[in-house]
């Protein structure tokens, strides 16, 4: 493949980049779904059950789409704490839950990093506070019971999307809420709904190859160099000339032959 064609290629991905976020916020889901099928489940817990997942390593808070996400600063993320010790209601957290034993975070995952920090890791001094200067300094362990306990027990507000929602639903939805530091494109959702799956290791396998680096002059950011090889594979395997016929078939194609590829 010569450098002028990955070039083209990668502008054509980062121009449907650009056509998604201008279009997905008044976009429908057309496909016919079974609405029996659909569960997000709302829940309150308290904040003490969601740092015992945190602490078995049961939310993943290290997920690759999300790698060149903004992250936020140590004042930042003292307001959060401080929000959680006034007792102020926290924006709700959005999970995909279909692995009980690793739940995605769909919207939440700067929140939940900072009460990890904080409260498992410990390594995190509150700084730049507004409004609670007495605890300038102070790690999580410095507090008193009473303020300790205020922030295990603060309840909290879940949405969770249960196993049985259909991947184009489960789909649709991650790219309506999520509203982490960047909107996320196409490649970067598959990539979050097909966590650990055999084609996310074999399109992360073919990108750090030294000969596809040296060959394909394509940047890994914001998974570009994924989707290119994706849509090669796609369009070698599979019939390309109906995408190109019905462009409104564009994202169930692609969804199609990611179902294929993780097989």
């Amino acid at each position: 493949m010569k450098i002028e064609e990955t070039n083209e290629i990668e502008e054509e991905i980062e121009n449907e980049e650009i056509e998604n976020e201008e279009t997905e916020k008044n976009k429908l889901i057309t496909n016919p779904f079974n609405t029996k099928d659909i569960k997000i489940t709302p829940k309150t817990t308290s904040l003490d059950n969601i740092i015992k997942r945190l602490e078995n390593e049961e939310i993943d808070l290290n997920p690759d789409f999300q790698r060149n996400g903004g992250l936020w600063d140590n004042s930042k993320m003292s307001r959060l704490i401080e929000s959680i010790i006034l007792r102020l209601p926290l924006p709700i957290f959005y999970f995909d839950i279909s692995n009980n034993d690793k739940w995605i975070v769909i919207d939440g995952l700067q929140r939940l990093t900072t009460i990890k920090r904080f409260i498992v890791d410990k390594n995190l001094k509150l700084t730049n506070l507004e409004f609670l200067k007495e605890f300038q300094g102070k790690k999580f362990d410095d507090l008193e019971r009473n303020i300790r306990r205020t922030i295990e027990e603060t309840e909290i507000v879940t949405y969770q999307m249960e196993p049985q929602t259909p991947k184009e639903v489960r789909y649709s939805v991650f790219n309506r809420i999520n509203t982490g530091g960047i909107t996320l494109n196409p490649q970067e959702i598959r990539q979050a709904l097909n966590q650990k799956n055999n084609g996310v290791k074999l399109l992360e396998e073919i990108t750090k190859e030294k000969d596809f680096k040296n060959i394909v002059n394509v940047t890994s950011k914001r998974m570009v160099d994924r989707e290119l090889v994706l849509r090669y594979i796609a369009f070698k395997k599979y019939n390309y000339r109906k995408l190109n016929q019905e462009k409104n078939l564009c994202q169930s194609y692609w969804m199609k032959q990611w179902k294929l590829l993780i097989l």
